[in-house]
């Protein structure tokens, strides 16, 4: 039997009371530990280094064709991976041109002499339904008129207006 004792500070001596105490306070302990532990897990791992994004691939072509008697207003940009956007009156989207495409399209430019061309070929007389074209190519840029266009820039307006032609028609 388990004596009691009184004093000033209330009953002393009962272990069934203190163990039971005990238990519970060691009990809650662990309990609000292993809450915190789960909780800040992952908190301690080491920074990871910092990634770079990927830069965006470089526009090889940028074409626009404004203009004519309905008012067109095309765009094309074909990126140097080959993937395209282009926005016509018809609606716009985007593709990927294949490597052969690809090969063709700077084959166009190279045999037209682009990079020898001046920048501006405008109509000898003006003209209320001509197109005008805006073609970049690298770091050149030609801006001409439907009267306008040199003869060896013909077969690469002929070349982007097919392929904008091609891609609307899906």
């Amino acid at each position: 039997m388990t004596k009691i004792y009184r004093t000033g500070r209330g009953v002393e001596g009962d272990t069934t009371k203190q163990v039971k105490r005990y238990g519970r306070a060691l009990f809650l302990g662990l309990l609000i530990i292993l809450c915190a532990s789960a909780l800040f897990a992952g908190c301690t791992n080491e920074p990871q280094e910092p990634t770079t994004p990927e830069a965006p691939p470089s526009i090889l072509v940028d074409y626009v064709r404004t203009g004519g008697i309905a008012g067109v207003s095309d765009h094309l940009v074909i990126f140097e991976n080959g993937q395209a956007i282009y926005s016509t009156w018809n609606g716009s989207g985007e593709f990927d041109l294949s490597l052969t495409e690809m090969d063709r399209l700077r084959d166009v430019f190279s045999i037209s002499g682009f990079e020898s061309l001046s920048g501006n070929y405008p109509a000898p007389t003006p003209g209320a339904d001509y197109f005008t074209y805006r073609i970049t190519y690298g770091n050149q840029t030609v801006i001409t008129q439907t009267t306008g266009v040199p003869d060896q820039l013909m077969p690469v307006i002929s070349y982007l207006d097919r392929i904008i032609a091609d891609q609307s028609a899906h």
